[in-house]
């Protein structure tokens, strides 16, 4: 028989990092438990660093840098932060990403890297591709909460967020505790060993910005941080370094809000806000020109606030300097409990107990889910593309119809009913085959008479792949069938005849091609007209000499016909004979002596009567 297990009474600790609250994590066996502070490290403005045990330092350093790490790898889980010089002169850097790594994968939020701070995250990046919200894969849930990026990893009970002001990282100590390195520090609720050096020693709380730069990791678009810092030669300061001066008038404005406002006299009765005054008046004085940058001291302080039951609505003092813009159909609501109306994937209304300022539904209506961050009068489905639709609506999708069942509270799809396809008669040159509509198939079915592939058509007469005819009436335009990528295809020529002049041929031999387009003579008459040749003069004891001469050759008119003058059968004829000549001077070589030759070329010819 197995003894009962006697469980003491622990003590409830007083956590370091005012933030966080006494959480019960058990034993092995799951029986006893003992109280400990969950682990949550922040960082806002210029940037003032809040680790896991409530150490607080300012890092202004421009490189990426390791927030936590574990120091025996459970998980694969580390987080970094990338810092930026924002504002031209100002020795002051902001965090412009924060990159969540986890069993393999990675998930980057990031602000734009521009001069002249922006707030508004413009992606994120997960294994190296922009992804939309809402987003879930690899053990990763990323979603939008309008002014803040939330990155859950459920498995391990892991959520980081930033809102481009300030980031928080939180982490249960039942699977970290004791277990993390970095920025952040050692979740122990001890602060002696939160600044630490990447070699392992341990520095005074002095030095926390000190070994905060050791925590640097290379980052290929800082080309001045690109190698590891030499761990534990950079010594710390000797004396704690001396805060900013108090500004005054117009810069000190938003920061007064903290110590002069009786929004917050409540808590500051209760805890001490001094560090978020001195953190919001460093920040403004360093730059001066972007006061927004007070707001996260002024948020932080309220969360702190609201932590201790004191809910403070401190935007609405800053004159629109630190306004919460909401998506269209959301209205923003300050820090205080509140029930918030959802629905969940049942299509049921659930309604959540949270103290928290964002972008809420209006009254009398309900966040359909925290994904879609869509207000909806009734729960209803999840329905295409993830809108929400409601109970008796209908769609199709997928070939199937769909309904949103109020019955079950869920989508039900049966595959769409199709009718019967009609006899189609299709012409000696169709076939029946199964068409596409505007491109995408249909769900149904759909049979038509379609032309052949295999035939061309004209006139209604078909032709095979090969063949060639003439158009009607026209036969100097042909018709060919070919095949282009398996289909008959009909190309069109033109046939171009040679000149032709009937006058140039002897009567009776007029032919025409084998298209009957072109005509031509089988027996054309030889007009009258100069024909050069090649001949060769010589003479005895000379060199031979190669000459041009010309000839006339041709057909010349000829005719008989009755002289009424001689009363007798009469005949002209004419020959083809030089019209003009010139006489030309062959010079042959003679064993040294030249000799000239004389001879006639005709240069051009005539018909003239033949005597």
């Amino acid at each position: 028989m197995t003894e009962p297990v006697v469980c003491l009474n622990p003590p409830m600790p007083k956590c370091r990092n005012p933030t966080t609250m006494p959480v019960k994590v058990y034993d092995n066996n799951g029986c006893c438990y003992t109280w400990k502070c969950n682990c949550q490290c922040q960082g806002w403005g210029d940037p003032h660093y809040r680790t896991f045990d409530g150490q607080k330092y300012i890092f202004l350093e421009d490189c990426t840098y390791t927030l936590v790490e574990e120091k025996i790898n459970k998980y694969a889980f580390s987080v970094l932060v990338d810092n930026y010089y924002f504002y031209k002169d100002t020795p002051a850097s902001f965090v412009r990403g924060i990159t969540v790594n986890y069993n393999g994968n990675s998930a980057n939020i990031s602000l734009p890297a521009a001069k002249g701070r922006q707030t508004v995250i413009n992606k994120v990046i997960f294994n190296g591709q922009v992804v939309a919200f809402p987003f879930a894969g690899k053990g990763f849930v990323i979603t939008n909460h309008e002014t803040q990026i939330l990155v859950e990893i459920p498995a391990i009970g892991a959520s980081v967020s930033f809102t481009g002001m300030m980031f928080t990282v939180d982490l249960p100590y039942s699977l970290f505790g004791n277990n993390t390195q970095g920025q952040c520090g050692t979740c122990n609720n001890a602060r002696g060993d939160d600044c630490m050096r990447r070699s392992g020693v341990v520095e005074d709380a002095s030095c926390c910005a000190v070994t905060a730069a050791d925590w640097m990791v290379p980052d290929a678009s800082k080309p001045h941080c690109r190698a590891k810092a030499p761990t534990g030669q950079k010594p710390c300061p000797s004396t704690t370094p001396t805060t900013r001066p108090y500004c005054t008038a117009e810069t000190a404005t938003i920061c007064d809000i903290i110590t002069s406002n009786r929004a917050f006299a409540g808590c500051a009765e209760a805890t001490d806000l001094s560090e978020f005054f001195d953190s919001c008046v460093f920040d403004t004085c360093t730059v001066p020109t972007a006061l927004e940058v007070g707001c996260a001291s002024l948020q932080v302080a309220a969360e702190q606030c609201a932590a201790l039951g004191f809910y403070v609505d401190w935007r609405s003092l800053t004159r629109g300097m630190c306004q919460y813009n909401c998506s269209s159909g959301l209205e923003y609501q300050p820090m205080r409990p509140k029930e918030q109306l959802s629905c969940d994937y049942s299509g049921a209304t659930i309604q959540t107990s949270i103290v928290e300022e964002g972008c809420f539904c209006p009254k009398g209506m309900k966040m359909f889910n925290s994904q879609a961050q869509t207000c909806v009068v009734e729960c209803g489905c999840m329905g295409p593309q993830g809108t929400p639709v409601m109970f008796g609506d209908s769609w199709q999708s997928d070939c199937k119809e769909c309904v949103c069942d109020k019955a079950s509270a869920s989508v039900q799809c049966a595959p769409i009913k199709c009718p019967k396809n009609p006899e189609h008669s299709c012409k000696p040159w169709e076939t029946q085959e199964l068409v596409t509509i505007d491109k995408h198939p249909s769900c149904c079915p759909i049979y038509a008479c379609v032309p052949r592939r295999d035939i061309c058509l004209y006139k209604e007469e078909m032709y095979q792949i090969g063949q060639t005819w003439n158009k009607p009436g026209n036969n100097c335009t042909q018709f060919i069938c070919t095949s282009i990528n398996e289909l008959a295809v009909m190309e069109e020529k033109t046939i171009v005849c040679k000149e032709f002049d009937i006058t140039n041929c002897i009567k009776g031999t007029v032919t025409t091609d084998e298209y009957g387009c072109c005509k031509t003579c089988s027996i054309p008459k030889l007009a009258c007209r100069i024909f050069e040749l090649e001949a060769t003069v010589s003479r005895p004891r000379c060199e031979p000499k190669n000459i041009t001469l010309s000839t006339c050759e041709g057909t010349c008119a000829s005719r008989t016909y009755f002289d009424m003058n001689t009363m007798n059968m009469a005949s002209t004829c004419d020959c083809c004979k030089p019209e003009a000549t010139e006489e030309r001077t062959a010079v042959l070589d003679c064993k040294g002596v030249k000799t000239p030759i004389q001879y006639t070329y005709i240069k051009s010819c005539e018909c003239k009567l033949c005597k």
